[in-house]
């Protein structure tokens, strides 16, 4: 059978398109700005990190319509912040160039802080009483076994008081007195129950071991803590009425501040060759002190000094992770193995989807991550 010429010309040029057909482009990441944050910057190239899977993640945060709580991506690898993305607007007037709200991101911040008073010697060490702690702490029976109560109980969510997180009060005019007068319902040491209020009274806790040095809290974590770690933009957004911050939560700070708490984590106590934290507070405090047999919330493995354990699964690989965990879906994912750091924010509503950025690394992120 003939073919007439114009259908031969045709077929010529479709095919002759379907071979010059550009390839499809790549969206540009751009390096992250040098400020005087103390970051070093670097491309995600540079850093064995494939641009084609982290297009892919960028297309999905853009597109996808289950991530569109997500306003931030921010990713440090080999000590190099090599991303610092802004995605979407969010609740609490949360857009570009804002301060993030941790929530209980905060909780592994107070753990560092915690680990420089020990390091001090104005906190002995974790296995000194809640009571000798707190002298000040008038009308609590620690008679009842409250006076077992050490500060690793505290650090590791297992004081054992009655209550809930869900029906607790947080911002009330003395965190301790609140969460000591309940009564024990569990031995303390023995049972994990995650509580806001019980990590808040280490406020009074710190304010009563630092006493000796004559200066605020807050003075004592900015001196000691943020200005170290060259964090000079933060805020203690929740606050109790006589003005002192919530450690359990109230924590504000840009991406690429929040994400030096991982890095942090990483060089064992160190920024930029400067020690903050003992590297022996580091490990004891990252690593798992309860483990959930079930995953706690169907997503988390274990619990350290509040820092939290999850395994991650990438295309049949797994990676120990460290996280901190903030309501809503705020995040720093620690990855040793892969010399990673990724801090997300979001806010997704009614506390649901907050493990979407979880599922988010484990399909998008932990694949572009070359060995």
């Amino acid at each position: 059978m003939k073919i007439s010429k114009f259908l031969f010309l045709f077929i010529l040029l479709l095919i002759f398109g379907a071979c010059t057909k550009t390839p499809q482009s790549l969206p540009e990441f751009s390096i992250p700005a040098i400020t005087d944050d103390g970051w070093k910057v670097s491309s995600l190239q540079a850093q064995n990190i494939d641009i084609s899977q982290m297009a892919e993640a960028d297309k999905a945060l853009k597109n996808d319509l289950s991530l569109r709580y997500i306003h931030t991506l921010t990713i440090v690898r080999n000590g190099k912040l090599v991303l610092d993305e802004f995605y979407h607007s969010g609740p609490y007037s949360y857009h570009k160039g804002n301060l993030a709200i941790m929530m209980s991101v905060t909780k592994s911040f107070t753990s560092i802080l915690v680990g420089i008073a020990i390091d001090r010697g104005l906190i002995k060490n974790v296995s000194q009483t809640a009571q000798s702690l707190l002298p000040n702490l008038k009308n609590i029976i620690w008679s009842t076994g409250k006076n077992k109560i050490i500060l690793e109980n505290i650090l590791t969510m297992s004081a054992g008081f009655a209550g809930a997180e869900d029906t607790d009060s947080l911002l009330v005019d003395n965190y301790a007195r609140y969460m000591f007068s309940k009564p024990l319902a569990h031995t303390p040491g023995t049972t994990f129950d995650y509580r806001t209020a019980l990590t808040n009274s280490l406020g009074n806790m710190l304010t009563t071991a630092i006493s000796p040095l004559h200066i605020s809290l807050e003075k004592f974590m900015d001196s000691l803590f943020f200005k170290p770690l060259e964090i000079k933009n933060y805020d203690w957004y929740y606050r109790n009425e006589k003005g002192q911050p919530e450690l359990g939560g109230g924590l504000f700070l840009a991406p690429r501040d929040m994400i030096k708490l991982g890095q942090l984590v990483l060089d064992k106590g160190a920024w930029n060759g400067r020690q903050i934290v003992s590297e022996n507070w580091i490990t004891e405090a990252t690593r798992e002190h309860f483990h959930f047999d079930k995953r706690y919330w169907g997503e988390l493995d274990g619990y350290g000094y509040l820092f939290w354990q999850r395994t991650l699964v990438s295309n049949s690989e797994s990676f120990s992770s460290i996280i901190a965990l903030g309501y809503g879906g705020q995040y720093i994912v620690i990855i040793p193995t892969l010399h990673t750091v990724i801090a997300i924010t979001s806010w997704f509503p009614k506390d649901n989807g907050w493990q979407l950025p979880l599922r988010f690394i484990e399909r998008y992120l932990l694949p572009a991550l070359k060995h």
